[in-house]
């Protein structure tokens, strides 16, 4: 699935980290309270191994 964040196209939402490649890049946290609502932007970052920082990321409950 493809997802747009502004004019940034991204790969996503996806439901498990184990998707994400162990690799070096930019991740972005979305939530959703319910399927009613739009995706929002909790958090974005960087990191050497996008699958690690968002396995362990303090707002993965999101």
């Amino acid at each position: 699935m493809t997802i747009y964040i502004g004019s940034y196209q991204a790969e996503g939402p996806l439901d498990n980290e184990n998707r994400l490649q162990a690799r070096s890049g930019v991740y972005v946290i979305l939530g959703q309270p319910s399927t009613a609502f739009k995706w929002n932007v909790v958090d974005v970052g960087e990191s050497q191994n996008i699958r690690e920082r968002v396995s362990d990321h303090g707002r993965i409950s999101c």
